[in-house]
């Protein structure tokens, strides 16, 4: 079990430098490599939400944010970032409703 973990921390921290790098697909994909590895941390798919934010995936992103909300119910950052995809679209009451509630 605490294998699986570091394995799929060292995969979250590959995927954070392809983000901080801006190579999104690259960081996307380990992200879910974490995710497999790990399908019960919300850290993993809001970063993964993040980087499907910068590719223009708004729908896959969402379904991240909500997952990551699903797991970790307290979770700010994945409200905020579900507030974010919510607003980009001009969807306003939402973002209040879903992102900032």
């Amino acid at each position: 079990e605490t294998k699986r973990m570091e394995e799929a921390e060292a995969l979250k921290a590959q995927g954070n430098g392809h983000l901080s790098a801006g190579r999104h697909a690259e960081a996307a994909e380990f992200y879910t490599k974490a995710i497999q590895a790990w399908p019960t941390n919300a850290v993993y798919y809001s970063n993964r939400a993040a980087a499907y934010t910068h590719m223009q995936k708004l729908e896959q992103a969402m379904q991240d944010c909500h997952r990551a909300i699903e797991l970790k119910p307290d979770f700010s950052k994945a409200y905020s970032r579900l507030g974010t995809l919510h607003f980009q679209q001009k969807r306003y009451k939402q973002a209040i409703d879903e992102g900032y509630a």
